[in-house]
């Protein structure tokens, strides 16, 4: 029986590349706390810096998604560790890539 409250749950896309040149793709659903599926993968998103922008209409213009991966993908500080993150609002895709975290210096006053 279908969950009414599944459908009120954020929908996100994860991919990064893999080791033959392709593309590994996951399409995803935020999990509700407590919840578990020991029959599917859990993918933990980081907590982190990103670079992100927003695909209007995406529905539209489905090429749009991988174009603005492509230019992001470019970035110099990109975390090649990490997943691409696509977050799926109505009409709209939040497209995200992780950076590398930075090094950050601290002094002292003595």
């Amino acid at each position: 029986q279908a969950n009414p409250d599944f459908c009120l749950r954020t929908f996100y896309g994860l991919s990064r590349g893999n080791r033959v040149g392709g593309i590994d793709y996951w399409a995803c659903v935020e999990a509700a706390e407590g919840e578990k599926h020991p029959s599917l993968e859990v993918h933990i998103v980081r907590a982190g810096r990103y670079i992100t922008t927003e695909v209007g209409n995406f529905r539209e213009q489905p090429s749009a998604i991988g174009e603005a991966f492509r230019q992001m993908l470019k970035h110099p500080e990109l975390d090649q560790e990490s997943y691409c993150v696509e977050e799926y609002h109505a009409e709209n895709v939040k497209c995200m890539v992780k950076l590398k975290q930075r090094d950050t210096n601290l002094t002292t006053a003595g």
